[in-house]
């Protein structure tokens, strides 16, 4: 008995560790897949969006809290009020759609893995 339940719980451990890398294969995939992208971007209470030059699509931003916490720095000492458009390019790539929360209400997500610049001035037109 004592032989079975080592076996199973090296079992458990062994399934354990290749789900875990499963799943670092894919992030380290869509890392390996990020671009510098350019658009419109907008900050404020409940809202943190992204639309792509060129796309009617919006995104809700996400990203390391490091990487999120100066892009909304940087956007709060740009504006003159809050929900202001602002020029932004930055690397990043697209997620899935959020099922909960204010991100559900957007096309897709997008991880903002590097800020390039901010500006006021939007070129996308």
């Amino acid at each position: 008995m004592k032989t079975s339940i080592k076996v199973i719980s090296i079992g458990v451990i062994i399934a354990m560790t290749q789900s875990c890398s499963i799943f670092k294969k894919i992030e380290n995939q869509a890392e390996d897949m990020t671009s510098m992208t350019k658009g419109n971007y907008m900050y404020g209470s409940e809202v943190s969006s992204f639309q792509p030059c060129d796309s009617e699509s919006e995104f809700w931003v996400v990203g390391d809290e490091g990487i999120t916490t100066e892009l909304q720095n940087d956007y709060l000492e740009m504006v003159n009020k809050p929900y202001e458009q602002v020029f932004v390019s930055f690397r990043g790539y697209q997620l899935e759609k959020a099922n909960e929360c204010f991100a559900a209400d957007y096309d897709g997500q997008f991880k903002v893995t590097e800020v390039i610049s901010l500006q006021k001035d939007d070129i996308c037109q």
